[in-house]
């Protein structure tokens, strides 16, 4: 989170300097917040053996992602980068707002389910009989689970994400897919009317924006309208049309594109879209983090049930044999 927030006052610090008329050179030689002081300081020597900021970005990838090259280099080819400094601050601070909706969604369910996770094994002793060393065993299993899952998604989740079957596959599970892919749609038509507005051509501006997306699948598919537009000579929204994606069917997406493209404000169309898509998922996450509570609820209640229930069987064995 505070490297997140370190970022979002990195770019704003640039675009106030920018909007000044401070010389990229000496823009990177000012204070930076938190490690971007040292990443400033990289930059500035390479631009001394003159890259450009975007070729001095893309040589830090540990740093930068291909979203903040590809929109620096958009800035730097129209003469826009304040512009482009601004969007990359509104986009990091939707990220930061994203991510602590579903950091404060989960730290309930977290606390429930390391309760569970003390409880449940101390229940099984009274009444499954289990040993006290197994009930422990079995406890710090439970408590260990989802740090074992939390570093393991640090350690291999990106190359896994990267994978386009993996992509495909999660735009199709029910809630997950819808999430990400508003996410990769807001950063899509935020960076498409970026380009748009900045002067680049539509095909160019549709290429860029591709890059910005994080799913393989989708990336693939809107490269695919770039390749369109490039060899047919149509708009974006008549390539959109033909690889419009299933959960935009029955959207005004097209339309909206359509009717901004023949009025001369397809850069105004694409951002409102991309305020639709961040709207959307941003109340997705919302939903998601006060749901996870009931579901972790309604779990611990059918496990307590059986347990309740297999522990009065065993109570009830002996009076029904005498019974029969």
């Amino acid at each position: 989170m505070a490297k997140l927030k370190h970022r979002i006052q990195f770019y704003s610090n640039l675009a106030t300097l920018e909007n000044a008329g401070v010389a990229p050179l000496r823009a990177f030689a000012q204070h930076m917040p938190g490690s971007f002081q040292q990443a400033a300081a990289d930059i500035q020597v390479l631009l001394k053996q003159g890259l450009t900021v975007a070729e001095a970005m893309s040589r830090l990838p540990k740093i930068f992602s291909s979203l903040e090259c590809n929109l620096v280099q958009v800035g730097e080819t129209t003469g826009r980068r304040d512009t482009v400094y601004k969007a990359l601050r509104d986009w990091f601070q939707l990220t930061l707002r994203l991510r602590t909706i579903v950091i404060t969604g989960l730290l309930y369910p977290l606390l429930v389910y390391h309760v569970a996770a003390l409880l449940l094994p101390l229940i099984s002793i009274f009444i499954d009989g289990v040993s006290i060393s197994h009930a422990v065993t079995n406890a710090l299993m439970m408590l260990a689970a989802p740090w074992i899952a939390l570093l393991l998604a640090n350690l291999f989740g990106a190359s896994v994400l990267a994978l386009p079957l993996v992509g495909r596959f999660l735009l199709r599970v029910p809630l997950v897919g819808n999430i990400l892919y508003r996410l990769d749609g807001t950063r899509f038509f935020m960076a498409y009317s970026l380009c748009v507005r900045s002067g680049l051509g539509g095909m160019e501006a549709v290429r860029l924006a591709a890059a910005c997306c994080r799913n393989p699948f989708l990336r693939r598919r809107f490269g695919d309208i770039a390749d369109m537009m490039a060899a047919r000579g149509c708009t974006f929204s008549e390539g959109l049309a033909e690889r419009l994606h299933a959960r935009d069917r029955n959207s005004m997406i097209l339309e909206i594109m359509h009717t901004g493209e023949m009025a001369g404000t397809g850069d105004e169309a694409a951002a409102h879209i991309a305020d639709v898509f961040r709207q959307e998922a941003e109340t997705l996450m919302t939903r998601v983090a006060a749901l996870l509570p009931t579901l972790l609820y309604l779990c611990l209640a059918v496990y307590l049930g059986f347990k309740i229930i297999r522990f009065y069987a065993k109570l009830y064995a002996p009076v029904r044999e005498l019974l029969q």
